[in-house]
């Protein structure tokens, strides 16, 4: 006697019939007869498994990325809310230090206070 372990399925009436007619013809139980054809195709239904399994994989890889890619938006979001602080969002110009004064000149405009002119005409 072979490897053969014994098992209980359920089926649709119309799908034992046709083993049942197979088996007939065959000249074997209606259980050899499932167990040999299930024996002959479990190549295929391994290459069915793999697929599945591979389609399977793919798909949660891709939630996971997807959900990665919301979550870092997320995050995005939470360190600019941080980063503006109370006052709310911060313009870019607002990190830069100020621009410098303009130079003094000696084209007749007043000079800051304190500082002495030398020649030219006084006002």
């Amino acid at each position: 006697m072979t490897d053969r372990i014994r098992t209980t399925i359920s089926l649709p009436q119309d799908v034992y019939e046709v083993f049942k007619q197979m088996a007939d013809v065959s000249g074997t139980s209606v259980s050899r007869c499932m167990g040999d054809w299930l024996a002959e195709t479990a190549e295929g239904a391994q290459h069915v498994s793999m697929q599945l399994q591979r389609a399977r994989e793919v798909s949660k890889r891709g939630i996971k990325e997807l959900h990665a890619a919301l979550m870092s938006g997320d995050t995005v979001d939470v360190l600019i809310r941080d980063e503006a602080g109370p006052e709310g969002v911060r313009r870019v110009s607002d990190a830069r230090p100020p621009a410098p004064s303009t130079p003094y000149s000696n084209t007749g405009l007043k000079s800051p206070a304190g500082r002495k002119t030398r020649g030219g005409k006084t006002s």
